[in-house]
């Protein structure tokens, strides 16, 4: 449990500041960011890491750990509000 929330909480702040840069140089980025926020503020973190580790391996036919699903999930999860605080 520690393990997830270090790693998530790094890895979601590095995302989320790369983002913050990105988005002030196109406005065109700035709007997919946009989305990219509403999206994942917008919907349960359970349904995204459904979706992470249930839907995504068949989609692109690969197997995902499930320590690398959810580190990842709450890596986009996180970097999304950390994202919106830095805007």
């Amino acid at each position: 449990t520690l393990l997830y929330s270090i790693s998530a909480t790094i890895f979601g702040f590095l995302l989320g500041i790369l983002l913050t840069i990105l988005s002030n140089f196109s406005k065109y980025a700035a709007f997919i960011i946009e989305v990219y926020i509403s999206i994942l503020r917008g919907t349960p973190l359970l349904l995204q890491m459904s979706i992470i580790y249930l839907a995504l391996p068949k989609i692109i036919n690969i197997d995902i750990p499930i320590l690398f699903a959810g580190i990842f999930t709450l890596s986009l999860n996180s970097s999304a509000y950390i994202l919106e605080h830095l805007k």
